[in-house]
């Protein structure tokens, strides 16, 4: 991008906020796409939905992108779930008790995977 173009529509702090706007819709789009598409593997299989399911893999993917959306790059999602654990409900602070006890899953990253994946199976996720 030229500077006479960031200066014509209002400068860099424009055009970041407009892109992270761009990524905002993008990543929303990207949810109603793929949990319409795991919806309708459901259906049209008349399975429940597993971690090897298709689909599963890209709903999850995009639900940790929009869980990292807007992060600083020194914060974690999981510092941020972890923030979350004093002011929500009791199961909530036992699912981030059982993560935190997991002996094979010991990244930051990991760790949202795996309560991802925890909150979806126990239908906590709202």
């Amino acid at each position: 991008m030229s500077n006479n173009w960031i200066r014509s529509v209002g400068g860099h702090d424009y055009v970041a906020q407009m892109q992270l706007k761009t990524e905002k819709k993008g990543l929303i789009d990207g949810l109603k796409q793929t949990s319409k598409d795991c919806i309708n593997n459901s259906i049209s299989t008349n399975e429940p939905l597993y971690d090897w399911s298709e689909g599963v893999s890209s709903l999850l993917q995009i639900l940790e992108s929009i869980l990292t959306h807007k992060l600083k790059s020194s914060q974690s999602s999981w510092t941020l779930i972890e923030r979350l654990k004093a002011s929500t409900n009791k199961d909530y602070r036992e699912q981030i008790s059982v993560i935190n006890t997991l002996s094979d899953v010991q990244s930051p990253l990991g760790k949202t995977r795996a309560w991802l994946r925890l909150s979806l199976n126990q239908r906590s996720l709202y």
